[in-house]
């Protein structure tokens, strides 16, 4: 009987070895690293300035002034590694990745602010971001203190083309 018990227990030890281990997937930081982060400004039934401004992780400013702006055309900056994390980890602090992907507007003639995160390994898309949460409206507000609207002296005018083919 003993050997039938010290059989068993031998078994029950034994048994996690034979198993088959299952693989959790563990999350790469690289997974949640912003690459850079992009705003527009869309078009409204009247004069409302048409911009877009993407700041990425290296520190670089890119504003295309598209219509109704003072000076319109592809501008680039550089802000600095430290300015552009400082604004890419606030999309991350307040998990804008969690926000819906559309917000949705009962008034056609509103302009509407369309942001665009690029991760590593995905993109996150919200339009109407300004009809969204207080936090959306925070985050993309950092990337428009860059310009205030129009880009000033600081701004090195690459093109007058605002979408180069």
């Amino acid at each position: 009987m003993s050997k039938i018990i010290a059989f068993i227990l031998m078994l029950i030890v034994s048994l996690p070895l034979f198993a088959k281990k299952q693989k959790y997937k563990k999350k790469s930081k690289n997974e949640n690293t912003i690459n850079s982060v992009s705003i527009r400004h869309t078009a409204c039934f009247g004069r409302c300035p048409v911009y877009e401004i993407e700041v990425d992780n290296k520190g670089g400013a890119t504003y295309r002034g598209i219509s109704f702006t003072r000076d319109s055309g592809l501008h680039l900056k550089f802000i600095g590694k430290r300015k552009a994390n400082e604004i890419l980890n606030r999309f991350i602090t307040f998990k804008i990745d969690t926000c819906k992907d559309r917000y949705e507007s009962r008034v056609q003639d509103l302009p509407g602010v369309e942001v665009t995160i690029n991760y590593t390994t995905k993109k996150k898309e919200i339009q109407n971001a300004n009809l969204g949460p207080v936090t959306l409206k925070r985050c993309y507000a950092s990337l428009d203190s860059l310009t205030n609207d129009q880009p000033d002296d600081s701004w090195h005018k690459v093109s007058d083309l605002t979408h180069p083919h």
